[in-house]
């Protein structure tokens, strides 16, 4: 049984502000083997890292991003709700987030946020943008609206796709094969032992969300899944090392 990895939901984001700068180089500094984030596209088309339709949330300002422009946007703070120590926090762009992972060798899961609103050309934006970072190889793009999927691979066939699934969503394993996707993102209360063989049997990757408390990241483990996709990697990173091995990736038998 192989550890699985360990990827940073929206960054290091339970010590730092969500999809923000700060958030991802955190998630470095603390060995997450990846790095998770969400994309939106401004009214000048531009896709920006942010995981709400509206900025309410998470800026000091309102209103939907795809209504304003990215020099609006860049006006607002999104890093002070989470702390003072965070005040000045931009809303990165997705070519600001991928200029500070150059050199660095871990995976990139890029959501594309197109289950509310649709954003015509996200996909194809996004996609020019990791090819001219050259990073396919080590990118993955996803979404709960598989459609934005299936433009993907009209686009792209190189580009590996995973399929967002809702709490109790049963996928149509044959149509996202037909996509061309090969990896299932489960909530992970459906990520069960039994679901996890299942898909894998059927050819697809899992990686499971949103796994943070230390019990559920274990049980991950023991399930098969491929990945946790967790708001505190540096926590569940320490935390399957006490059962894994060393060096080499596999459940420790030794009780040690």
């Amino acid at each position: 049984m192989k550890r699985p990895a360990v990827i940073a939901h929206r960054g290091a984001s339970a010590a730092a502000p969500e999809n923000t700068l700060p958030a991802f180089q955190l998630a470095m500094r603390q060995g997450a083997d990846g790095i998770e984030l969400d994309v939106h596209l401004t009214a000048d088309g531009i896709p920006v890292v942010i995981h709400d339709e509206t900025i309410d949330r998470t800026g000091t300002g309102t209103g939907r991003v795809a209504d304003m422009r990215l020099e609006q946007l860049r006006k607002y703070d999104f890093g002070v709700w989470k702390d003072p120590s965070f005040a000045g926090t931009r809303i990165p762009t997705l070519s600001d987030v991928l200029m500070l992972l150059d050199g660095w060798q871990g995976s990139l899961n890029i959501e594309l946020k197109t289950d509310v609103v649709r954003y015509p050309g996200i996909e194809a934006a996004v996609l020019k943008l990791v090819a001219d970072a050259d990073r396919q190889s080590r990118t993955h793009i996803s979404s709960f609206h598989h459609e934005s999927l299936a433009v993907c691979r009209r686009l792209n066939t190189g580009i590996e796709l995973a399929a967002l699934l809702d709490h109790h969503q049963i996928p149509d394993l044959p149509a996202l094969k037909r996509m061309g996707v090969t990896a299932i993102h489960p909530d992970v209360r459906d990520a069960t032992g039994a679901h996890v063989r299942r898909w894998h049997r059927e050819g697809f990757l899992v990686r499971s969300y949103t796994v943070d408390p230390k019990p559920l990241v274990l049980w991950q483990a023991l399930c098969g899944s491929d990945a946790v996709i967790t708001n505190r990697p540096l926590e569940s990173a320490l935390f399957l090392g006490h059962f894994f091995r060393k060096g080499q990736g596999r459940l420790r038998t030794d009780g040690k």
